[in-house]
């Protein structure tokens, strides 16, 4: 196991450095903070979902219900356009429909049980991912 993390360190590692990126000390992240759904850097005030990027994936902060409909928004528009490409390829357009849907669903779950928090979602290099408060 710790062969097969390392394998994976060495390939993330590898991608940053290849992309002309360093990891940032403070936070371990790499890259610029970036709105979600534009890739615009990061205003701190702003009511868009932000990504950082770590070596295990991504964190998408939603700083106020704004920002988690549009989230939300994505990911449905994510499950449509899957939907769409389930004509060209069944199984694969199927599986993303149904992801992108429990994504979208939970973040509704999430937003309407917790409505005056801030949320953030990690999404691992699988497609794994949770949901949290902060």
């Amino acid at each position: 196991m710790v062969t097969e993390i390392e394998d994976e360190l060495s390939q993330v590692n590898a991608g940053i450095k290849s992309n002309g990126y360093t990891i940032k000390t403070n936070d371990k992240t790499y890259g610029a903070s970036t709105i979600a759904a534009f890739g615009v850097v990061l205003a701190k005030s702003s009511s868009n979902p932000t990504i950082k990027r770590f070596w295990w994936g991504i964190r998408v902060y939603m700083r106020n219900k704004t920002a988690v409909n549009k989230e939300i928004a994505e990911f449905k528009n994510g499950q449509a356009i899957a939907e769409f490409g389930s004509l060209v390829s069944p199984p694969v357009g199927v599986t993303l429909s149904v992801y992108f849907s429990n994504i979208a669903d939970h973040l509704t779950n999430m937003r309407d049980a917790h409505p005056h928090s801030k949320l953030y979602m990690d999404i691992n290099r699988f497609g794994a991912y949770k949901i949290k408060t902060y």
